[in-house]
């Protein structure tokens, strides 16, 4: 139990220290990954069923972006 926890924490670490140091250019890579694993996923699943409150959320992360 100990070593798992321990084994969790260091792997935020590196993780705050990667986003810390990381170049733009392992960034640019990361998401370009993450969007190809997103293209997976989705051919996997149908389309979620947004409820209204989803909608308000996404709504507003847009216009917070902005």
């Amino acid at each position: 139990m100990f070593l798992s926890v321990l084994y969790i924490a260091l792997q935020r670490v590196l993780q705050l220290l990667l986003l810390l140091f990381g170049s733009t250019k392992s960034n640019d890579l990361e998401i370009v990954v993450l969007r190809h694993e997103l293209a997976v996923l989705r051919r996997q699943v149908r389309r979620p069923v947004f409820r209204a409150a989803d909608r308000v959320f996404l709504s507003d992360l847009l216009t917070s972006a902005e």
